[in-house]
């Protein structure tokens, strides 16, 4: 049985951060070749996410920040 191979140019990006213990991690995230959705990786785990589980994740995380206040220090020191 032949297979065919598919090679595709994925958008992705890279970021290094520091980890509360002070190790050293990483965060990426690519889009799937099919343009359905992204797979995000840390360091030691990687997940995938619909565009639609994306956006509910954020909406999610928006709305726990905003009336929890949750560890809103910690949050930006991850985009920064």
């Amino acid at each position: 049985m032949e297979y065919e191979i598919e090679v595709n140019k994925r958008p992705s990006i890279f970021k290094e951060f520091d980890s509360l213990n002070g190790e050293g991690r990483f965060c990426e995230v690519t889009e799937w070749a099919n343009g359905e959705g992204v797979d995000v990786s840390f360091s030691d785990q990687q997940f995938n996410l619909s565009w639609d589980e994306w956006r509910i994740l954020k909406e999610l995380m928006n709305v726990f920040e905003t009336q929890y206040n949750v560890a809103q220090s910690e949050l930006k020191k991850l985009v920064e």
